[in-house]
């Protein structure tokens, strides 16, 4: 897999797709994320940001799936900064 030096994907960063297995009530997932040793902040210890951002995907797909199956919808906010 050939990527530049700005994306995450590649050899030895994130090597693939996440494999995401979902509950059938739609509750709960597992995500399985290979991670390779040029995402580490110091060796061998996966950097805190990349690991915050895959929970927040993680977080933001699990409970969009449970709002879809339920009939919620949020307002979109617009942020003016």
């Amino acid at each position: 897999m050939e990527a530049d030096k700005q994306s995450a994907l590649g050899c030895d960063r994130i090597t693939t797709a996440p494999l995401i297995f979902t509950s059938l009530d739609l509750k709960h997932s597992i995500w399985i994320v290979h991670l390779g040793s040029e995402v580490c902040g110091h060796e061998g210890i996966v950097h805190g940001g990349l690991l915050a951002a895959l929970l927040d995907d993680s977080l933001a797909r699990t409970v969009s799936m449970l709002f879809a199956l339920r009939n919620v919808t949020l307002p979109i906010v617009q942020m003016h900064v």
